[in-house]
C-alpha cells in the first residue's frame, strides 16, 4: 500500500486535539508525510508553534483554521493560508472563545444541577491547562475520567449532543461572515466533509453554489466520514462547480488514525490520486487571493 503524503485537516491541543502542534508535526513526519495543514477550531494559536516544527522536519506547511457557522445542522468552514495577523479574523475567533466559555459554564451548571458534580477546573485540565480551548471533546473525557460515562462516545450521547437534557447550543456565525472573514484574512474557503450536514446531494450543491458566490474556493470530497460512493459523489460536485478537491484526516488524537487511507476513486490508496494536483490549485487559489 502506497502510504500517504497530504494531509489537510488536522487539530492539536490549541483546538481540541490531544497533541500538541509540535508532537502532532513530528507525528506526521514519523509517518511520511510531506505537506500538512494545522486547521484548528476558531484558533490561529498553534500555528507559529506548528510551523517552525515543519520547517524543522524539511515538511510543506499550511496554516488554516476551522470555523463552526450556519444554523442547524452546523456546518464547518476551513480556512487556508489565512493571515495570522488579520484583526478581523482575530475579533472573531476572540468573540468565539468568549462565547464557548460561557457555553461551558452553563453545560457544568446543568450536569451539577443533574448530580454530576463536575467542575469547570475539570475540563480545563483535560484541555492541558488551555482555557481558550475548552470544549466539548475536553468535557466528554472529563466526565469519562470521573466515572460519569464509559468512554468519550458514551459522555456525548448523554451529555453532550442535542435532545440530551445537558446540552446547550452555541453561538455560531453565519455563513456569510465566516467566508468574508477568511477572505479579509486572505485565505481560501474550503466547505469541510460535506456529509457531516447530512443533507442529501441536490441540497450540497445548492448550498456550494451559494457559498461560491461569496468566495468558496474548495470542497473536502475525502474524509473519514466519507465513503467512497460519497467522496466521488462530492467530487462530482467540486468539478461541476470549478471547486478545488481537499481532503484530511481530521486527526484529534484518539478517533481518526492520522494516515488512515481515506475514500477515493482510483487505486483506493493513501489520500487520494490527485492530491498533488488539487493542492496545487489550492496553492494557486490562495496565492491569488493574496493578490487581490
Amino acid at each position: 500500500m502506497i502510504a500517504p503524503t497530504i494531509d489537510l485537516h488536522m487539530h492539536s491541543t490549541a483546538s481540541d486535539g490531544q497533541l500538541s502542534p509540535k508532537e502532532l508535526m513530528k507525528f506526521a513526519h514519523s509517518l511520511g508525510f510531506k505537506t500538512v495543514a494545522l486547521a484548528d477550531h476558531d484558533t490561529l494559536a498553534g500555528l507559529p508553534e506548528a510551523r517552525k516544527q515543519a520547517m524543522c522536519l524539511n515538511m510543506e506547511f499550511i496554516g488554516a483554521c476551522e470555523i463552526s457557522a450556519g444554523g442547524s445542522p452546523e456546518m464547518h468552514i476551513l480556512g487556508y493560508g489565512v493571515d495570522e495577523g488579520c484583526d478581523e479574523l482575530q475579533a472573531l475567533f476572540s468573540r468565539m472563545r468568549k462565547a464557548r466559555a460561557l457555553r461551558m459554564e452553563q453545560f457544568i451548571h446543568n450536569l451539577n444541577e443533574r448530580g454530576v458534580k463536575i467542575s469547570y477546573e475539570d475540563v480545563v485540565t483535560e484541555a492541558g491547562n488551555n482555557e481558550n480551548a475548552v470544549g466539548r471533546p475536553h468535557l466528554g473525557r472529563a466526565l469519562v475520567r470521573l466515572g460519569y460515562a464509559s468512554d468519550l462516545r458514551d459522555a456525548f450521547a448523554r451529555y453532550l449532543v442535542p435532545g440530551a437534557p445537558t446540552f446547550v447550543t452555541r453561538e455560531k456565525v453565519s455563513i456569510e461572515e465566516a467566508i468574508k472573514t477568511i477572505n479579509a484574512a486572505k485565505g481560501a474557503p474550503v466547505l469541510a466533509h460535506p456529509a457531516l450536514l447530512r443533507q442529501d446531494l441536490k441540497s450540497v450543491e445548492k448550498l456550494v453554489i451559494y457559498m461560491k458566490k461569496l468566495g468558496l474556493v474548495g470542497l473536502e470530497c475525502h474524509h473519514p466520514s466519507h465513503d467512497r460512493e460519497k467522496a466521488c459523489m462530492y467530487r462530482r460536485v467540486a468539478n461541476k462547480h470549478g471547486l478545488v478537491i481537499t481532503g484530511g484526516s481530521d486527526y484529534h488524537g484518539g478517533q481518526v488514525a492520522i494516515g488512515q487511507p481515506l475514500p477515493m476513486p482510483g487505486d483506493g490508496l493513501g489520500f487520494f490520486c490527485d492530491a498533488q494536483a488539487q493542492l496545487n490549485r489550492l496553492k494557486e487559489a490562495i496565492d491569488q487571493i493574496k493578490m487581490k
